[in-house]
């Protein structure tokens, strides 16, 4: 299953669009990245605005399906 994420382009007041596969359930931001749980590959997504196009740069392997995700309020921390 996939989704549309949209999130807000830092700084420019404009929307960015990427289509995720995986079964994408939460999200959060930390630092400049974006991070979805992808519950149908057991990991959790990295995503990085690239001039304004988002783009999936890696995946993380959990071990068992990630239902939630939350960063500190430094973004230096993620707790899944």
């Amino acid at each position: 299953m996939s989704k549309r994420l949209e999130e807000p382009i830092k700084g420019r007041g404009a929307v960015s669009t990427l289509e995720v596969d995986g079964e994408p359930t939460r999200l959060t931001r930390a630092g400049d990245h974006i991070l979805v749980t992808l519950r149908a590959e057991r990991g959790i997504g990295v995503i990085e605005d690239q001039g304004g196009a988002l783009v999936l740069t890696a995946v993380a392997t959990t071990g068992a399906e990630p239902l939630g995700i939350v960063a500190n309020g430094d973004g230096t921390r993620v707790y899944v």
